[in-house]
This record gives structure tokens, C-alpha cells and sequence, in this order.
């Protein structure tokens, strides 16, 4: 019963390798002592056995804690950091704030200068309004000296044009400067009518100058001849006058010069010359003062003309210079107010502008501070759940320190029984021994003895033998229950280790019918899975350059540009979802059906076939290698399984997660070259040439294999409904496009397709606990 309890508590102890008898000892070599020894000796390696583990789980849970300690310092560093984008767009929005104060300050200001300017345009109404009523006047007043000048000209005149408009300042400007041009051409014709009436006015006075000039000669003339006539006349002229006299009775001497004159005809003659020549002179100087009084009269109006004429003509400079004036202030008024409109015009776009941008800023602000509180939330969740897994580790580890210290004292206890058992045992034997001895020396010494002394010794020594028996029986009842004891400390040292593997069993036939990402990860952490490797293959065939046609804008399905091709997108949500799991964040990158591989082996996207450092490297290293890949194939998915379970087999059996990312060609080889009869070439899909069993000898090992459907050519119905040969169902397909292409938001898409990839994860990761570790 002992040797077979303690192969079934070494079985427990050491899964791994098969139970094996109880060591011997070559002092005891059989019987009690030898049990006990091997009983003692098995104890003492079991105990070391889980002090080793102990050792382990030590090591675990300090390298738990240093990458517990390691992720805090690294979340710390990226909440920081968070913290400083955060701070960094505030500032920004405020600068942004701050600069549209500054806009809306200045548009104020423009919005006050152009009040300002239509205040100064409102009191510049009257004074626009007076001057055109004064340049109508203006106009009226030449027109009349027009018509006195010439009547003719003024009735072809115009009326005033001048009409003030209240409502429309600009027509009014136009209007007052229509009217300008018009006076000012008035007064100019004005001035040529009053110039040519000058003109005329003083060739006539130059005419009567000159003929009064000629008169006065000709007087002057005359009066030379009546000088002459007088003087031959005027002896007889003396005498008529002394006869005229004495005919009236007045008695007067004449000179003695005085001579005789003929008669009355001659006297007639002279009366009728003197009264003639009395008569012109009379004529003559009533001729010469009415031509003194024209002469006058024209003076006086070429000189009240030449006054109104120098009156228009200032008239004429004034408005000269006050239409000159005008139109400056015309040109300054509209320059400025096209200028103020350019100016309103311009602010309202950059506001505009501003506030767009600021919509746009405070928009991106936004969602970036809610990816930032996302980040925030899930790294604190993260942290949650860290923080629970070192509470559980901890419990374990003290569980675990407990059972040890359990352990050690039923070895303590043990080791005390059997050192008990052992001193008692050679007492025994000694007793035993001394019994034999005098048994022995009681026959050899008395053979004749009578049979009443015969009978004494041999119930004697049957009497002995009770003792010992009794003895030896004691000393089993207390072997058997420190065997018990140590027994019941091992079972309860393996009670985890049986409830979880129990838990996987039990885990093993659920569904997988999981409504969110949140729930597949609880799935996860349920089954146990705490750690696992991934591996990615890429597929370089020539059929990525046309089965982009519909999903991916007719481009080649590995083309590098601003936004990510789907072999990006598919290793970015895959490889984001499962790095929570890969300890070392290693990640071997593999790629086929290039010109070097074609169907029959992968290259590594590091030429010293070192694995990458994590998701982004993985990412960065993919647009690094991609351009420079010549395409080729066929497609076969044979060479990249079988390298992962090289990769596998090498890590001593860690589980790893293998995400084949390909287009729809999975053909065989025959009917990769072959495309004129597609029906016969896809007759034998390469599932069952080669992949098939690949994914059959895969089952041995525990490997997940996920394969990222990408690219519009539709996969064969056998690769969805595939149901593994092997020891269990280690294979999933995943329609990346079909996902992509629906028509929710990004983030659901993204979540969605990592539930489809991580759906059968957790059944899979179950069955290879069933297999390996049970």
C-alpha cells in the first residue's frame, strides 16, 4: 500500500516521466527496513522535487514582478507622455483661441472704421448736396450770361441736370461731377461768346475812335478854311456888321483897315457860308458828344464785361479746382471704401479660415484626447489586470509555500517515524537475535532434556515472538500513518494542479459563440492561456498584384503608400491583440512564394534570421523588404507550417500562435501554371497535396495556425469547412476582406476581426493542455 501510494504521489509529482519503484539500499535489502528506507529515500525526492518548483515558481514570480515592475515604468512613461500631447494641444487650442480673439478684435476695429467712415459720409451729405445746388446755380448764372451774349446759343442749352439722390451717395458724386463738366464747358463756352463780344465791342470803338478822329481833321480842316475865309472876308464882314449895326441905330467906327465891299449879293453870300458853317459845327460837335457818350457807355460795358468775365473766370478756377478736389476725394473715398470692403472681405475668409482650422484642431483635439483616455482606460485595465495576476501569483506562491512548509514537516515527521521505527527495529533484532541465541544454545546444550522443560522454552520463545510481533505491528501502524500524513500534504500540494487541468478538460467541449473581443480575451484567460509565441507568414505570390482590383482600389495588395495595404492592417490588429500574450514580444516574420522560395521554402525578413522586436518593427521591417520582393508562386502554405513546427519543436513544446496572412490562390502546382483550364487545375486544391498534411503533423505539436484571408478572388468552400486529421482541430480561416468590406465603423471592423481570429484560440489552447500537460 505505501510503495504504491508513493508511486501514485510521484506519478502526481513528476507527470513527465513514468513512476518508478521505491529505491532500494544496499544495508537494508529487504523486508520493513528496506520500505521504509525507499519510503524515506522517495520523500526526500519528492520534497526536493518541490522545492525545485518552489525554486521555480520563485524565479516566475520575481520575473513576474520585474515585468509587472517594467510594464508600470512603461505605462507611466506613456501616460506621461499622454499627458504632455495633452497639455501640448491645450496650448495649441488656446494659441488657436487666442489668435481668433485676435481676428475678431480686428474685425471689430474694421467693423468701427467702417462706421466711422459712413458717419463721415453721412456728414458729407449736405455739404455734397449744397454743392450741387451751388453748381446749379452756378450753371444757371452762365447760361444767362450766355443768353445775354448770345440768345441763339443759350435756347440750344440744356436745363440744370443737377438732382440731388438722399438714398445714393455715389450717383449723388457722379451727378455733382456731371454737372461740374457741364458748367465748366458753359463757362468756357461762355468766356469764347463774351471774348468774341469784346473783341467785336472794341473793333466798333476802334471804328468810332477812328471816326472821330477823321471828324475832328476835318474840322480842324474846316476851321483852317474858314480862318482863310474869314481872313479874305473880313473887311466885308466888318462892314456888314457896322451896317447891320447902324441899321440899329448904333453908330460904331471901324478900323481904317476896313476896305469897301460890293454890294447885298455879296453880303447874302457870306450870311448864308457863316450860318452854313454854323450849322456843320453845330452838327459836328453834337455828332462828337453823342460819340463821346457811346464811347463812354461802351467803355463802361467792356469794363463792367471784363469784370464779370474776371469774376467767372475765378468762378471757373474755384470750380476747377473744386471739381479737382472732388474727384481726389471721389478716388480717395472709393480707393478707401474698395480698400475696407478688400480688407472685410479678406478677414471674414481668414476667420473663416480660423475657425475651420480651429474646428478642425478642437475636433482632432478631441478625438485624440478620446484615443488618449482609451489608451488611458485599457493601460489602466491592463494595469488591473496585472495587479490581479500578481495577487494571484502571490496567493499561489504562498499556497505553494505552505504546501512546502506542509511538506518538509510531515518529511520532518516522517523522517522522525522512521528513525523510531529504525532504532526500535534493531532492538528488536537485537532481542530477536539474543532469542535465536538461546534458543539455540537451549537445544544444543540439553537434548535430552525432558519434555516438561521442552514445552517451558518453546512457550517462551512463542511468548517472544508475540512481543515482537506486537512490536512490528506498532511500528507499521506509525509508518502507515506518517505515510498517510505525507500522503494527504501531497495531495494537497497537486489540488491547483488538478483543478486547473480539470478546468481545461471541462473547458474543452464549450462553445464559441463569443459576442465581443472582451469576452474571447475572458475565454483566454479562463482556459489558462498566460503566455504564448507568435509567428507570421506572408504571402509574396503574383497573384497579389491583380486581386486588389475590388477590395483595394485595382493596386497590387503589397503597395506602400499613406494608408495601410490590408497585410498591414491584418499584422497591426493581430499582432496588437496578441502581444498581451508573447512574454518576450519576439516575433518570428516569415515570407513565401517569392523568387528565391517559390512553394518550397520561406525567407526570414532578417537576413541573420533574428526574429523582430514587437508588432512595429515586424510592421516597419514588412514596408523595409516589400518593395524589393520579386513576386512569384505558386501559393503553398506547406513551408511556413512546417517551418513553425520546427520553430516548436526547437522552443521544447511552448505553444505558439502561427497568422498565415494570403490571397485566394492556394492552388496546386500544376495549376499554378495552368490558367487556361482553371476547372481542371483546381481539380486537386493544394490542401490535399501538401498543406493537408502539414496541418496534420502540426496537430502533434502545440500550434495554433490562423489563416487571413485578403483579396477579392473568393477561397475554396474546403478551406472554411476544414475539419482536421489530426490530434485535434489546430486549424481557422478568417475573410479579412469580407470583414473589412462591411459597413460598420473602423473600430468595430477592427474588433470584429480580431474576435473571428482569436474565436477557436481558446478551444484549441484546451485540447493541447488535454494532450500535453494532462
Amino acid at each position: 500500500m505505501l510503495s504504491s501510494g508513493f508511486e501514485r504521489i510521484s506519478a502526481k509529482a513528476s507527470p513527465s516521466s513514468a513512476p518508478a519503484p521505491l529505491p532500494t539500499s544496499q544495508k537494508y535489502s529487504a523486508g520493513l527496513p528496506a520500505l521504509a528506507y525507499g519510503v524515506l529515500k522517495r520523500a526526500n525526492d519528492i520534497v526536493d522535487d518541490l522545492l525545485g518548483q518552489i525554486d521555480a515558481a520563485n524565479r516566475d514570480r520575481d520575473r513576474a514582478r520585474e515585468q509587472m515592475e517594467h510594464r508600470n515604468y512603461q505605462i507611466a512613461i506613456e501616460v506621461s507622455e499622454l499627458e504632455a500631447s495633452l497639455a501640448s494641444r491645450s496650448t495649441e487650442c488656446e494659441s488657436l483661441s487666442k489668435s481668433l480673439s485676435q481676428r475678431e478684435a480686428e474685425i471689430s476695429e474694421l467693423r468701427d472704421k467702417i462706421v466711422s467712415l459712413e458717419g463721415k459720409l453721412d456728414a458729407q451729405r449736405p455739404v455734397l448736396a449744397e454743392q450741387i445746388g451751388c453748381a446749379s446755380k452756378l450753371y444757371d448764372e452762365i447760361r444767362e450770361v450766355v443768353k445775354l451774349v448770345d440768345a441763339d446759343a443759350a435756347s440750344t442749352l440744356s436745363d440744370s441736370v443737377f438732382v440731388w439722390k438722399e438714398t445714393d451717395v455715389e450717383e449723388s458724386l457722379k451727378v455733382s461731377l456731371e454737372g461740374t463738366k457741364l458748367a465748366y464747358e458753359l463757362a468756357a463756352m461762355a468766356l469764347e461768346k463774351v471774348g468774341a463780344c469784346i473783341d467785336d465791342k472794341e473793333s466798333k470803338l476802334r471804328g468810332l475812335e477812328d471816326r472821330v478822329d477823321e471828324l475832328i481833321k476835318e474840322k480842324e480842316h474846316i476851321g483852317v478854311l474858314l480862318r482863310s475865309a474869314l481872313q479874305a472876308t473880313t473887311s466885308e464882314v466888318l462892314k456888314v456888321a457896322e451896317d447891320g449895326l447902324r441899321e440899329a441905330g448904333i453908330e460904331i467906327g471901324l478900323d481904317e483897315r476896313k476896305e469897301h465891299r460890293p454890294g447885298s449879293v455879296e453880303k447874302d453870300e457870306v450870311y448864308t457860308l457863316a450860318g452854313a458853317l454854323e450849322n456843320t459845327m453845330k452838327e459836328s460837335q453834337v455828332k462828337i458828344v453823342e460819340l463821346e457818350h457811346l464811347v463812354e457807355a461802351l467803355r463802361a460795358e467792356s469794363g463792367l464785361l471784363r469784370t464779370r468775365l474776371e469774376g467767372q473766370e475765378k468762378e471757373i478756377v474755384q470750380l476747377r479746382k473744386q471739381i479737382k478736389h472732388l474727384e481726389e476725394k471721389e478716388r480717395v473715398a472709393n480707393e478707401s471704401v474698395e480698400g475696407l470692403m478688400m480688407d472685410v472681405t479678406a478677414a471674414e475668409e481668414e476667420i473663416k479660415r480660423w475657425k475651420m482650422a480651429a474646428e478642425e484642431e478642437a475636433e482632432a483635439g478631441r478625438s485624440i484626447e478620446q484615443e488618449f483616455q482609451i489608451q488611458i482606460s485599457s493601460l489602466r485595465k491592463e494595469l488591473d489586470e496585472a495587479k490581479q495576476a500578481m495577487v494571484e501569483l502571490e496567493n499561489k506562491l504562498k499556497f505553494k509555500e505552505e504546501t512546502a512548509a506542509a511538506a518538509m514537516a510531515a518529511r520532518d515527521a516522517a523522517e522522525k517515524s522512521l528513525k523510531l521505527a529504525d532504532t526500535r527495529s534493531s532492538r528488536l533484532r537485537q532481542r530477536l537475535e539474543e532469542l535465536n541465541r538461546q534458543l539455540e544454545e537451549s537445544d544444543t546444550d540439553s537434548a535430552s532434556r525432558n519434555g516438561h522443560s521442552r514445552g517451558m522454552t518453546r512457550r517462551s520463545t512463542a511468548k517472544s515472538s508475540r512481543h515482537a510481533e506486537c512490536l512490528f505491528n506498532l511500528q507499521l501502524a506509525e509508518m502507515i500513518f506518517s505515510a498517510l500524513v505525507l500522503l494527504f500534504c501531497f495531495t494537497w500540494s497537486f489540488r491547483l494542479k488538478t483543478v486547473a487541468a480539470a478546468a481545461h478538460h471541462g473547458s474543452a467541449g464549450t462553445d464559441q459563440n463569443y459576442g465581443t473581443l472582451d469576452q474571447a480575451k475572458e475565454k483566454l484567460q479562463q482556459v489558462g492561456l498566460e503566455s504564448s509565441n507568435v509567428i507570421i507568414g506572408v504571402d509574396f505570390t503574383k497573384s497579389n498584384e491583380w486581386t486588389g482590383k475590388r477590395c483595394f482600389d485595382g493596386r497590387s495588395l503589397h503597395h506602400l503608400g499613406d494608408a495601410p495595404n490590408p497585410y498591414e492592417q491584418a499584422i497591426g490588429i493581430i499582432g496588437r491583440t496578441l502581444s498581451a500574450y508573447d512574454e518576450d514580444n519576439r516575433i518570428p516574420c516569415f515570407g513565401f512564394g517569392d523568387t528565391t522560395t517559390h512553394d518550397r521554402d520561406v525567407f526570414n525578413f532578417y537576413r541573420d534570421g533574428r526574429a523582430c522586436n514587437g508588432v512595429s518593427e515586424a510592421l516597419q521591417r514588412y514596408r523595409e523588404i516589400a518593395p524589393h520582393v520579386r513576386l512569384s508562386g505558386p501559393t503553398s502554405l506547406a513551408p511556413i507550417i512546417e517551418t513553425a513546427t520546427r520553430i516548436v519543436e526547437g522552443s521544447r513544446h511552448q505553444y505558439h500562435i502561427l497568422l498565415i496572412i494570403a490571397d485566394g490562390q492556394v492552388l496546386t502546382r500544376t495549376g499554378a501554371h495552368s490558367a487556361s483550364c482553371p476547372d481542371e487545375t483546381r481539380s486537386m486544391n493544394y490542401l490535399e497535396e501538401r498543406t493537408l498534411p502539414a496541418l496534420i503533423d502540426a496537430s502533434h505539436f502545440p500550434l495554433s495556425i490562423v489563416l487571413i484571408g485578403v483579396g477579392d478572388v473568393p477561397w475554396d468552400d474546403r478551406i472554411r469547412r476544414h475539419d482536421s486529421r489530426g490530434l485535434f482541430d489546430n486549424f481557422q480561416f478568417v475573410d479579412f476582406t469580407e470583414i473589412m468590406s462591411g459597413e460598420t465603423s473602423q473600430a468595430e471592423k477592427e474588433d470584429q476581426f480580431a474576435l473571428e481570429a482569436l474565436r477557436k484560440i481558446p478551444t484549441q489552447y484546451s485540447a493541447i493542455i488535454d494532450k500535453w500537460i494532462r
